[in-house]
């Protein structure tokens, strides 16, 4: 995993990294050119989405734009990357939050994913003139589809949800997540949240470190429900508040040993290690196993490639690195 600081306008900070990654990229995106030019539906449905993107979230673009050139690469292809409505479905990722008796928060998140590996993995930070944003992510997406925080005290982290709908018309949620990393407050990330048009549902998790508060926000095509958590709180891939489809056994287990495991938790002495200990937890099996790993029963492609872990108390995002099997730290 690299560690990338990056200055300037989106389409200079996109280009840095695209150069950056140049030799991993090359062969990345051409499995989505190929795509392209062999689908005339894909390249129509596309042709709506980067439209969307070039006027209603230039920045977005302009990083992707960035970021394909960097890599001679071609801009179409590199949105496809991003869009994965459009390709495939996937769940990932578990969340658990805690408030204890003295109102410290604790905030830790396991990033799965399918094709994430040591030599594409990054954590990156843009420096604007104001403030910074950081965020884990691959080359190949934009942070804010795994998480990160901000200077503005915010923390963020995000799970793939099974959609009850999917409009392939609208913008991926992998690629308006990115936007979220601006907001200064969780009223705001809220707001922001609400206003997006997105190809399918997500979840949203923020963290207020300067006001204590953490809140999970549901979001799907049409409305948004947002949960403030007073306690303990857990999730995974599929929707809380609605009723959605089907999921995966892998979800619903994720959830309840979670929940369990942070319900059991003891306020005295809590710490940023005991609330990251609840989401080792992995048995031979993978359907019964919140840590997730290629050697278990039944593996699927999706594993558990990192964690991020934070509280209120020392301020510090802690993230480990299954891939690269070492830990960093960024004060915030």
């Amino acid at each position: 995993m690299e560690v990338l600081v990056v200055k300037g306008t989106p389409y200079q900070m996109g280009y840095q990294i695209g150069s950056f990654y140049k030799d991993i990229l090359e062969k990345e995106v051409k499995v989505f050119k190929d795509a392209l030019d062999n689908d005339e539906k894909l390249r129509e449905k596309l042709a709506l989405i980067k439209d969307k993107l070039h006027y209603d979230h230039a920045d977005v673009y302009e990083e992707l734009k960035g970021r394909a050139e960097g890599s001679c690469t071609d801009v179409d292809a590199f949105i496809l990357m991003n869009s994965s409505e459009l390709y495939s479905v996937g769940e990932q990722c578990t969340t658990v939050m805690i408030k204890d008796n003295n109102s410290e928060c604790f905030f830790s998140h396991n990033e799965d994913d399918s094709d994430f590996t040591d030599e594409n993995t990054c954590v990156i930070k843009y420096v604007y003139d104001d403030h910074y944003e950081i965020g884990y992510t691959s080359c190949k997406k934009l942070v804010g589809c795994c998480y990160g925080a901000n200077s503005y005290g915010m923390v963020f982290s995000s799970n793939y949800l099974y959609p009850p709908k999917v409009n392939v018309s609208n913008v991926s949620r992998t690629i308006l997540s990115r936007e979220l990393y601006k907001a200064r407050s969780i009223e705001e990330a809220i707001e922001m949240v609400r206003n997006l048009r997105v190809a399918a549902g997500f979840s949203f998790n923020v963290f207020d470190l300067n006001n204590k508060e953490m809140v999970n926000i549901e979001k799907d095509l049409d409305a948004i429900y947002v949960t403030k958590v007073a306690d303990r709180y857990a999730r995974s891939n599929h929707f809380l508040c609605i009723d959605g489809p089907e999921y995966s056994a892998s979800s619903k287990f994720r959830y309840e040993k979670s929940k369990e495991l942070v319900d059991l938790l003891d306020n005295k002495n809590l710490n940023s290690e005991k609330v990251r200990e609840c989401l080792t937890y992995e048995t031979d099996d993978y359907f019964k196993s919140i840590h997730k790993a290629s050697y278990q029963k039944g593996a699927q492609a999706s594993i558990t490639v990192s964690n991020m872990s934070i509280d209120s108390i020392n301020r510090t995002m802690c993230i480990v690195d299954y891939l690269g099997g070492r830990e960093y730290s960024f004060d915030l």
